[in-house]
């Protein structure tokens, strides 16, 4: 799967380093990161799918979902 190839969460210490950090900056126990998304905007879309493109705020884009730790480093290879 894509998100096998691009998406690693840390284990191990990796993993307890991350919810301390998290903990330090938030309060909040056993969290990871943090998660969050944007609507990046497309100047046109055109053809069958179009429709899959168009969001509720009325313009076509596209949707930027990204998750991070408590550096905003994002989780990725």
């Amino acid at each position: 799967m894509l998100v096998d190839d691009l998406i690693c969460f840390p284990t191990g210490a990796a993993l307890q380093q991350c919810m301390a950090d998290m903990k330090a900056i938030s309060g909040l126990e056993g969290c990871v990161g943090a998660i969050d998304g944007s609507f990046i905007g497309m100047k046109g879309c055109g053809g069958h799918w179009q429709h899959k493109f168009w969001c509720y705020k009325d313009f076509y884009s596209l949707t930027l979902l990204a998750i991070v730790d408590a550096e905003y480093k994002f989780f990725v290879r």
